[in-house]
């Protein structure tokens, strides 16, 4: 046997490794660049502020059934002043739907052009719904200002203070895009 005959068989093994390893690489490499990222960029609050509007949701998911029950029992000079305020519940809680909608596209979004877009609506739509929203907390105000005796105040109030708790929410987004 050649003395350097394990070293040329060993070195040659180790090659063949090192190259088995580079092509894994290289394939692995390669897979990768053309795979979309698994989720796009989340800014400091982002998930926070979308639990906290599920959870909102919830909350005026429930009023507004309480609502609806009020009304299947009010009196018919009642009836038309509880539609119209869970009327102007429901308009105000799809733009705050709406909003939530946008902010989970911009979590999501990979490609930085197309979430730049996405947070400038988000911003346009969390000024709109600032407005609706502030919009729909007067008129419950008025309401409970006007029926101070009445069976319904409780779900006016209620629905005020929920409100009032996701204006906070919303004003927490980013102002900038």
């Amino acid at each position: 046997m050649h003395p350097g005959g394990d070293f040329r068989s060993t070195r040659c093994a180790a090659g063949r490794d090192h190259v088995r390893r580079a092509s894994v690489l290289l394939i692995l490499l390669v897979a990768a660049l053309g795979m979309p990222a698994a989720h796009g960029i989340e800014r400091p609050g982002d998930a926070l502020i979308a639990k906290e509007l599920q959870h909102y949701a919830a909350a005026v998911a429930r009023i507004q059934g309480d609502l609806l029950s009020s009304i299947e029992t009010a009196s018919d000079e009642k009836r038309f002043s509880l539609y119209r305020t869970y009327n102007q519940s429901i308009g105000t809680w799809v733009q705050v739907d709406f909003l939530q909608a946008l902010l989970e596209l911009s979590i999501a979004e990979t490609s930085a052009s197309l979430e730049q877009e996405a947070r400038t609506a988000l911003k346009e739509q969390a000024s709109y719904t600032l407005w609706e929203l502030g919009q729909n907390i007067a008129a419950l105000e008025k309401a409970i200002a006007e029926n101070r005796l009445s069976d319904d105040l409780r779900s006016h109030d209620l629905l005020r203070s929920v409100l009032k708790e996701v204006r906070i929410v919303v004003s927490r987004l980013p102002s900038q895009p």
